[in-house]
């Protein structure tokens, strides 16, 4: 990391330059603003036996303003990076802008200064690593405390601004957060990421915008995949993995698999395993939409018997030789008439010198044999979790303080398939959560009677949700709900949607073409 320079606030009111050593950077705070006019350089505060110039300019009222409220929270050392680098020297400034993200991250306290702000629009009393401040250096309120007005105006998320680690956030997402900032020099839209893209580069001002974000984008390779990635690169197509709902919680379980998997230098495996419906191919999904730039290539692979398996190995080989045609492990094999040798040669692809950036997803695996130490994939642990995902898939707004909804959240007990197909149900009809409810307790009561070998309370509720469903069908539409009989004995992954559409295409208005369609899609979703 470059050597940090500080302003410090002496007894005397005086504000001055000091460069400390290395090995003992004192606490500071640090300032965010946005540039204007008349900014103290370098040069003005290297010039202290003439300070009159410097404290006639506008932006020493920052600086004041800086010491000051560093002097309220008992720190001594501040730094602004208007006049604590000199930009005259290139390699000063380069290494500065490599290491100004770990500066802000280690600094003691942040003062985000708002100069287009002019009055204060509320304060909280609770204490924050990041303070913001109007222009005439009121406190408006800490960075957790407007985490919702923050999140409205920079795209930045609000687990991402109340501490969570940025591992767990994709380098799209990351990228995002500065999709709406103005840079005074074009390349600093690209240069301003990279401390939270965790990278290094080389400063080259004038090679122009495209151009710097192209070698953020090669340096972020590098990074994760290598720096041969391009040998061993195979395009990902997510339209190959299941479809999952929109991705609620388990923050942990993400955050623990990325340990484990990113924290050896050998090859790792992560076993997600519990009930049917808990949740685990959403989570393995979310995985790979966070953390796909880390990987050179990710295969999903059905593993539910050893044909599907043979044929998942075989489609591997087909998507690495349309990236890498003349790859000789695989151009020679026989992929139509050979299963076995399709699979030996994949894995020969696998083990080459170089190539230990892939990740492989196994779907549909029962019965795995598992350590005393893997963690079991549990249900939701929250009902306002259960809530969220009960208003994305119902697309109802408002619904925390629905009680039907509250019970019916609780009813379903932390299941998130059960919870999305409920939700899926209630997005077609005009029926309230309440409403929802009685039929689930009925339906609840009947299969008391009809199925008693459902031995599993969360069974139960998987089978009760989509029995509501189902019976809505059938009152509407009996054909269909025969034919969603038939199809239950086929594998999910030879259904074929586009012949619900095409049929619900022809009946706009039929409510059960709807619900089932809605259904249909949510049934079929691989639970692994």
């Amino acid at each position: 990391m470059a050597l940090i320079r500080l302003l410090q606030r002496q007894p005397d009111g005086a504000i001055v330059l000091c460069e400390p050593t290395s090995d003992h950077v004192p606490a500071y705070a640090i300032l965010s603003h946005t540039w204007g006019r008349e900014e103290v350089t370098f040069q003005d505060m290297e010039a202290s036996s003439d300070m009159s110039r410097t404290v006639s300019k506008a932006g020493w009222r920052k600086i004041q303003f800086c010491a000051k409220q560093a002097a309220a929270n008992g720190l001594q050392y501040f730094w602004v990076d208007t006049c604590c680098i000199d930009k005259r020297n290139a390699v000063e400034l380069g290494a500065a802008i490599n290491s100004m993200f770990r500066w802000y991250q280690n600094a003691a306290r942040c003062y985000a200064y708002l100069s287009d702000v002019s009055k204060s629009q509320g304060a909280d009393s609770g204490r924050a690593l990041v303070d913001f401040f109007s222009a005439e250096g009121q406190r408006l309120g800490s960075k957790l405390s407007l985490a919702a007005t923050i999140q409205e105006a920079t795209g930045i998320l609000e687990r991402a601004l109340q501490g969570d680690a940025l591992s767990n956030f994709s380098i799209g997402e990351r990228r995002s957060w500065a999709e709406r900032r103005t840079t005074t020099i074009e390349e600093d839209g690209a240069y301003c990421l990279i401390g939270i893209c965790g990278v290094a580069m080389v400063l080259n001002y004038g090679e122009g915008r495209d151009h710097a974000f192209g070698r953020l984008e090669k340096e972020i390779h590098t990074l994760y995949k290598g720096a041969d990635y391009e040998q061993y690169a195979v395009r990902l197509n997510l339209r190959l993995f299941p479809e999952a709902a929109q991705f609620v919680a388990r923050e942990e379980e993400l955050s623990k698999m990325h340990e484990l998997l990113h924290g050896h230098s050998s090859r790792a495996a992560v076993v997600l395993y519990g009930l049917g419906g808990i949740g685990k191919t959403q989570l393995a999904v979310e995985y790979v939409r966070r953390h796909k730039e880390k990987h050179t290539a990710i295969f999903w692979l059905n593993a539910n018997d050893e044909d599907s398996l043979r044929l998942s190995f075989r489609a591997i080989a087909q998507q690495v030789l349309q990236c890498h045609p003349s790859t000789s492990v695989l151009s020679s094999v026989d992929l139509e008439g050979d299963l076995d040798r399709a699979v030996s040669a994949v894995k020969a692809w696998l083990n080459l010198p170089g190539n230990a950036r892939w990740l492989l997803i196994y779907d549909n695996y029962d019965n795995p044999r598992i350590s005393n130490k893997s963690d079991r994939s549990t249900k939701l642990a929250g009902l306002e979790d259960g809530l969220k995902i009960l208003a994305n898939m119902s697309r109802r707004e408002g619904i925390e303080n629905d009680s039907g909804a509250r019970e019916l959240a609780s009813k379903l007990d932390g299941l998130p398939l059960a919870l999305s197909t409920a939700g899926a149900y209630l997005e077609h009809v005009t029926d309230s959560f309440a409403e929802y409810l009685r039929l689930y307790k009925a339906s609840w009561l009947e299969l008391q009677t009809t199925s008693p070998t459902l031995s599993s309370y969360e069974d139960r509720s998987l089978y009760t949700t989509w029995q509501v469903t189902f019976d809505r069908i059938r009152k509407q539409n009996a054909a269909s709900a025969q034919l969603l009989k038939l199809w239950a004995y086929f594998d999910k992954q030879d259904m074929w949607f586009g012949l619900v559409r095409h049929a619900r295409s022809a009946d706009n208005n039929s409510t059960a073409m709807r619900v089932w369609s809605s259904l249909f899609r949510t049934v079929t979703r691989t639970t692994v």
